[in-house]
């Protein structure tokens, strides 16, 4: 049905199929020929990587979700701490570093959810002890919005707009990781093609608050051909920005890296 409507109208139709639920159908909404976009929501970069190399298809990041590797745990940005109405420092850089995360792993978009929230009063507490005796629920839930906006969360997204407006040719470059050698930053990972590279470093997923002071570092796996390149340092979370220039040869290039807390973005290209 689909295909003969996009014959006869010249419009061709994204199809997709959110199976992240608890019940899953194993891999159907992955490999189904039918289904063009492939929905994760964990925001975990190797998940979407992993999967587009895999099936060749395009990802989305369907809720935005912090995953902590140490503890194992999933933060789910949603209720009170949904990122447009809660202001915590901390909650506010990890919500930016996900944004940042799914747009180095090419999510073709990073969704967000602004849910209402359980409010934990006397009703609250009363069904979860009847629920544990094996007794029906029976108070009524009190909920609350959590949707609006703030300045913090807005002006997170004006810098990484104010970044993405510099890059010419977002579809032609590849993602891969662990390109940052002898610094502590726990992940990089880099975009790139004959042309460009853009280097994201940040600290633990699922964490925040993580100060890295100014030291050598090098940079291994890139594409760009040998000589002299200039480059630019691009801070996240203030929009602030120095210009650099990096000897390339037979891939690798060594760097003085400035100070930053949690995150930090290396732009090359001539």
């Amino acid at each position: 049905m689909i295909k003969g409507w996009e014959t006869q109208s010249g419009y061709d139709v994204l199809v997709t199929l959110n199976d992240e639920g608890g019940k899953r159908m194993g891999d159907f909404s992955l490999e189904c020929p039918g289904l063009d976009l492939i929905i994760k929501d964990l925001g975990r970069y190797y998940e979407h990587t992993e999967a587009k190399r895999k099936y060749n298809k395009p990802s989305i990041s369907v809720r935005n979700i912090d995953y902590n590797y140490e503890q194992n745990e999933r933060f789910y940005f949603f209720g009170e701490n949904n990122l447009e109405v809660n202001i915590d420092g901390i909650l506010q850089a990890r919500g930016r570093k996900y944004w940042w995360r799914m747009f180095m792993a090419g999510v073709q978009f990073a969704g967000g959810y602004a849910d209402s929230y359980l409010i934990k009063n006397l009703s609250w507490y009363a069904n979860k002890v009847s629920s544990k005796l094996g007794i029906p629920e029976y108070l009524p839930y009190k909920r609350m919005p959590s949707f609006g906006l703030n300045l913090v969360a807005e002006n997170n997204f004006v810098k990484f707009k104010n970044f993405i407006d510099q890059i010419s040719s977002y579809c032609h470059l590849m993602p891969s990781s662990d390109v940052l050698l002898e610094h502590p930053a726990e992940n990089s990972y880099i975009l790139q093609s004959e042309n460009q590279a853009i280097i994201y470093l940040e600290s633990p997923n699922g964490m925040a608050g993580f100060n890295y002071p100014s030291q050598d570092a090098k940079l291994s796996g890139l594409i760009l051909a040998d000589g002299l390149w200039p480059g630019l340092f691009y801070f996240p979370a203030t929009g602030e920005s120095s210009k650099f220039t990096i000897k390339i040869e037979s891939g690798e290039g060594g760097l003085n890296l400035p100070a930053f807390q949690d995150d930090l973005t290396i732009y090359i290209k001539q």
